[in-house]
């Protein structure tokens, strides 16, 4: 028995993990995404095992989250993953706790590439489909786990996707590009609906990922307990490799709404004609910095693998070229990705709001393209730690890591 601030003495003793299958949990890295009714119960379960976590939301403490989501009066307007850091170290001072108080799109597409395993617990499907690709991308197994949110069924459910299972589904392998158009449609009007627009993106910034908003979870905690639970149970089952083959597309759905109770296992599997093409990033790691690394420095780098001319492109963010003043001839050139422009950068001399129309909003250049910002720095762009820039040269492609 291992000494300490805590015994696991218990844990050590039982068939299902024992003393070697411990040692190995612990040796693992697990990242929590989103803090709510279920993440903020399911990481006291890893807690308790003494697993590596990482933390990562971007909500405040709010009067509604204390009857659903464990918080206590004292955390109000505090980050989630502030109080969510100090329980678990009151559970277990050994657990290695990383928060990271941030909204999911703004870290790095390569942040989660230390992980062992991505518990998504987010409550919006624009959340989750960025979770996929980032995950599918780096090759990181996640297991996503869902309640209803609209009050009127307890239903849950949890599903492992594994890139590395050659059978195995992502998550969009379950939808055709009308279904999922639909269902991100109909997930905006909740949200508007239900007062949240303030999360929203009617600010022009934010267009192209109109998925932002989400509506609220109506559920009770003792739901998101059971769901964390049966997260945590295969999170624990995948990462000691219990199971084989792979449990991968396995979908475990339970219904507490009507007598008799159930629970159902459904294999999911993979879609040869999904929307999302299932590749992986080959990375290539930039030396330099944010500070120093340069759009020019990444032609460069993207040259010496794939030869000339190649294109740059970004994931998931958009580079904003002008910004046009709609009341005069005023106009800023930033340079800057979309979510870091700040107000003031908006407001033209005149009083009218400068916009930035589709040409000034790029995704993906050239070399010639990008001569106005080549000694730009990607700090100065805008892009965080950990992101990746893709490029190609028509047959090649290569994925370069910054920060």
């Amino acid at each position: 028995m291992r000494t300490g601030a805590i015994s696991y003495e218990r844990i050590e003793q039982t068939a299902f993990i024992g003393a070697d299958g411990l040692a190995k949990l612990q040796s693992k890295r697990v990242a929590v995404l989103g803090l709510g009714n279920i993440g903020g119960q399911l990481a006291r379960h890893l807690a308790m095992l003494g697993v590596k976590l990482t933390l990562v939301d971007c909500g405040l403490v709010e009067r509604q989250n204390l009857a659903t989501q464990g918080y206590e009066t004292v955390d109000l307007g505090t980050p989630k993953v502030s109080p969510t850091e100090r329980n678990l170290k009151a559970i277990n001072p050994d657990c290695s706790v990383n928060p990271i108080f941030s909204e999911f799109r703004r870290l790095g597409a390569a942040a989660l590439q230390v992980a062992d395993l991505v518990l998504c617990c987010f409550d919006s499907l624009a959340d989750r489909l960025l979770v996929n690709e980032r995950c599918w991308r780096l090759g990181t197994p996640w297991i996503d786990a869902a309640i209803d949110g609209t009050g009127r069924l307890l239903y849950g459910k949890v599903v492992l996707h594994d890139p590395g299972s050659t059978e195995g589904p992502c998550y969009l392998c379950r939808w055709d590009q009308h279904g999922l158009q639909e269902a991100l449609r109909l997930e905006r009007e909740r949200a508007e609906q239900a007062g949240n627009g303030a999360r929203g993106c009617a600010n022009w910034r934010f267009e192209f990922n109109r998925g932002e908003l989400s509506p609220p979870t109506l559920s009770i905690s003792s739901l998101g307990g059971v769901i964390g639970g049966i997260q945590s149970l295969a999170a624990i089952d995948f990462l000691l490799a219990r199971t084989e083959p792979s449990v991968a597309g396995n979908e475990i759905s339970v219904e507490f709404s009507h007598h008799p109770y159930s629970m159902r296992v459904c294999q999911l599997r993979r879609n040869r004609h999904c929307l999302f093409d299932h590749q992986r990033f080959r990375l290539v790691a930039a030396e330099d910095d944010l500070a120093t690394l340069t759009v020019g420095r990444l032609f460069d780098i993207a040259e010496k693998q794939l030869g000339v001319p190649v294109t740059l492109q970004f994931h998931d963010r958009e580079l904003i070229t002008r910004l046009r003043c709609p009341g005069c001839t005023n106009h800023l050139e930033p340079f800057k990705l979309a979510e870091v422009i700040q107000e003031e950068e908006l407001i033209c001399s005149c009083g009218a709001t400068r916009r930035a129309g589709g040409l000034d909003r790029v995704r993906s250049f050239t070399r010639e393209q990008a001569r106005p910002f080549l000694e730009r720095t990607c700090g100065e762009l805008g892009l965080p730690n950990s992101d990746v820039v893709s490029a190609t040269n028509g047959s090649e492609n290569v994925d370069i890591l910054i920060g």
